[in-house]
């Protein structure tokens, strides 16, 4: 046992091919995890610079109120008085990017970084203009790309070689001679073979998250569960490998199902299953809400009088006039910003019910694909690196309802104060409502794949316990010899 490691070990290790394979490969890793850390890197940086403009001007505009209120300046109008609301009146919101981001872009090449909401218009998560369609179509270079699409090829190839170096080779009937079994043999045969590739890659993916984010997040739970499913992973493909190679009647076949196999699961069962999940849960289209949006605006400014004469119904303490006449432009001012944050506030009600259901539709959609995805390895795979990224669809949906819920909750903070008859002061600047995104836990999703992965390794291994058994191989070797 021990010799015939020994010179399978040196065997394995003298073909230039599997070394030179396996350096490509980590290499391919590395330079994915670098490029796409420069292109977070660039967005954080754009990030940053947002918000340190945001926060000069928040700055230069606390320093015009202070000067009014201490009487050392004054503006001809509220609109351009730092103490009227059309100086506040924007917001950014970010949505945030982790230290693990470069492991997969997913969506984010579709949005905008910064998204900004005020008064005058409501949140949206902004599309970016294609400048160059080409990585819309393609995708980006990231390890995602590498680890999903790239490495069973690689595992495809060395898993073939074992199986079909002993068929081409006629050394099986001399094999099942020795003094080991086939199940035994093959099992060493592929450990010295696979074992130091699965090693050198989690090396190179420990090397890439020191590089990014340091030796400290080594030690977290993401890491671990990042090395355990691709571990997982790269088994699932070797052994769907030794199992096809094993069962199929020549090489050509053989590697043709191999070809197939890798086509059907990483691109035409995930492609399948997105449209069959659109075709079930159709989301209505962006043209619509845009057409419904405008529809309840018009509606809704011809009855913007009998909303406002509402509003003070529901609200008569709000409609107190004060003792002292009120000056004819801070009239103005006010019924303007009441007339329109009310207006405003009935179009978000009228068109509620349809972004309500696109938000519904998104969800069914995603947990449609979620629950075929199981059967889907490079899915599965795709999907743990979008969560660890904090870029998969259910982020961006979080985000994007989070941002929605925002802008209605700033909105009514405006429109409270011009109710009350109330203009900005450097007192209530605290008051102003801060965009927080509160946190989504992808931990049992996380649990959940990592289990399924392991069913299917284990149905697998079976497969191949039965598949490679002695009496298995002498049947087969029996029916050629007959033939």
């Amino acid at each position: 046992m021990l010799t015939l490691l020994r010179l399978e070990f040196l065997k394995a290790y003298r073909q230039k091919s599997l070394l030179f394979g396996t350096l490509s490969f980590c290499m391919l890793l590395c330079i994915a995890a670098y490029i796409q850390h420069h292109q977070v890197e660039r967005l954080r940086n754009q990030t940053q610079a947002l918000e340190l403009a945001a926060q000069e001007r928040l700055k230069t505009s606390l320093d015009k109120l202070k000067d009014v209120e201490a009487g050392k300046a004054t503006y001809p109008s509220l609109w351009d008085d730092p103490r009227g609301y059309y100086t506040w009146h924007e917001v950014s919101a970010n949505m945030p990017l982790p230290p693990t981001a470069f492991w997969a872009m997913g969506q984010r090449d579709l949005f905008e970084n910064v998204h900004t909401l005020g008064i005058f218009k409501g949140a949206e998560v902004a599309g970016k203009a294609i400048a160059n369609p080409l990585p819309m179509l393609w995708g980006q270079f990231d390890p995602a790309f590498v680890l999903v699409y790239l490495m069973p090829l690689f595992l495809i190839g060395l898993g073939f070689r074992l199986i079909g170096e002993e068929t081409r080779q006629g050394t099986l009937p001399m094999l099942l001679s020795q003094p080991i079994s086939s199940r035994r043999f093959f099992a060493m045969k592929t450990a010295v073979w696979f074992l130091p590739f699965l090693a050198a890659t989690c090396l190179s993916l420990l090397v890439c998250q020191t590089f990014v984010a340091g030796m400290g997040s080594l030690a977290t739970w993401e890491t671990t569960v990042l090395l355990g499913f691709v571990a997982l992973y790269a088994t699932f493909w070797l052994l769907t490998t030794l199992l096809l190679a094993r069962w199929c009647s020549s090489t050509a076949s053989a590697a043709l199902g191999l070809v197939v196999c890798w086509m059907v699961l990483t691109v035409i069962l995930p492609k399948t299953t997105a449209t069959f999940s659109d075709r079930i849960y159709p989301i209505p289209s962006r043209l619509l809400l845009t057409g419904a949006q405008r529809e309840a605006t018009r509606d809704v400014q011809a009855e913007a009088n009998k909303l406002l004469a509402q509003y003070y119904v529901d609200h008569p303490e709000l409609a107190d006039e004060p003792d002292a006449p009120v000056e004819a432009s801070l009239k103005r001012f006010y019924d303007y910003y009441q007339k329109t944050l009310t207006v405003q506030r009935e179009v978000e009600n009228q068109v509620l019910p349809l972004k309500e259901e696109f938000y519904q539709q998104r969800t069914r959609q995603q947990a449609f694909e979620q629950t075929l995805s199981y059967v889907m390895p490079p899915v599965l795979m795709q999907q743990l690196l979008n969560y660890l990224a904090g870029s998969s669809s259910q982020d961006q949906l979080h985000f994007a309802r989070y941002l929605e819920s925002f802008g209605t909750q700033w909105r009514n903070h405006f429109q409270r104060l011009a109710f009350q008859k109330t203009l900005i002061s450097s007192q209530n600047l605290a008051d102003l409502p801060t965009f927080t995104l509160p946190e989504i836990s992808h931990r049992d999703r996380i649990g959940n794949m990592t289990l399924t992965m392991a069913m299917l390794n284990l149905l697998l291994l079976v497969g191949c316990w039965l598949g490679f058994a002695d009496s298995q191989f002498r049947k087969d070797l029996g029916a050629r010899h007959h033939d």
